[in-house]
């Protein structure tokens, strides 16, 4: 059994700036994955020389897709490859066959620094590489919007969109990570917001086939936060506070629990103390296959089937 990773993260945004428009710079994009890559080495047994990083500039959408898909590819039974991304998050209007915005369908996105954005069809092409239960694949994303990233069906979706969006470029405020919805590739409008609202079609969380395991900061319809306060994301804060607690002997299910809880108890104090933010929340969710989910985090199947 070999150990792989991919590590991205984003805080420069510098390319998607039109003007003083466009999404802010992230204080610890980059620093998430840097402390993410500290845990697979010092907390999950993953070699240093197999953890590939990207940050800002290298991490275009290219780079991206080819970093996800040469460790895919290269995959042998047994094998647990782990894709991290910590950035802004996203959601494109899905297109009809006539080429007009479908105003009820939505894609979820990560924002790459340079390049259009990474839908979850892109991601769930790449899984599908893999057959079901042979390789670990466990995908982690620190971003908004981010349980739609999900790679497997049955991953919830946003169905609706209520209240128009303003034309141009309206973004989340300070400290948070901001969600973009995106009509067409240049006009930007914050979501969630009073603004513009997703309903989330009811969903199965666990489906039997499913290629890849998501663990995502929240859910799709929320926000990934950056709190200045805790020196880094709330997820990862939460992240590295379970890791040290629960050391390695811990299941999937168990472990974002466990997040959910401590990101709660994070968001109470660094988010919710601010009046202006007193109601957000960013729930952690564990999307994946049903049989995998008592399986230790980011360790090898107890079996291969």
């Amino acid at each position: 059994m070999a150990k792989y990773a991919l590590c991205v993260g984003v805080s420069d945004y510098s390319n998607w700036r039109h003007g003083a428009d466009g999404p802010s710079d992230l204080a610890f994009g980059v620093t998430s994955a840097e402390q993410f890559r500290d845990l697979l080495i010092h907390a999950f047994a993953f070699p240093e020389a197999n953890i590939r990083m990207m940050r800002n500039g290298w991490a275009s959408k290219g780079n991206i897709l080819q970093g996800f898909k040469e460790l895919v590819d290269a995959a042998q039974p047994g094998d647990v490859v782990c894709i991290f991304f910590s950035g802004h998050g996203g959601l494109i209007p899905g297109v009809a066959a006539g080429g007009q915005p479908e105003p009820d369908l939505f894609y979820e996105t990560i924002v790459p620094h340079s390049g259009a954005m990474i839908t979850d069809y892109e991601f769930n092409a790449l899984s599908n590489r893999l057959s079901p239960s042979q390789v670990n694949l466990t995908i982690v994303l620190d971003s908004c919007h981010s349980a739609g990233m999900s790679a497997i069906e049955g991953a919830p979706r946003p169905r609706g969109f209520l209240g128009a969006a303003p034309a141009g470029f309206s973004f989340c405020r300070a400290l948070k990570r901001a969600g973009l919805c995106v009509a067409g590739r240049d006009a930007m409008a914050c979501v969630p917001g009073d603004l513009a609202k997703l309903t989330i079609a009811p969903a199965d969380q666990f489906v039997e086939q499913a290629r890849a395991t998501l663990i995502s900061a929240c859910r799709t319809d929320q926000s990934s936060w950056d709190a200045p306060s805790l020196n880094g994301s709330v997820f990862m804060t939460a992240m590295v506070d379970i890791v040290r607690q629960s050391g390695l002997a811990i299941s999937n299910t168990a472990f974002v629990a466990e997040l959910a809880a401590r990101a709660q108890t994070l968001m109470a104090s660094a988010i919710n103390a601010i009046p202006r933010y007193a109601t957000e929340k960013s729930e952690p969710q564990l999307y994946g296959q049903r049989n995998r989910m008592a399986e230790t985090v980011l360790a090898g199947f107890t079996d291969s089937r």
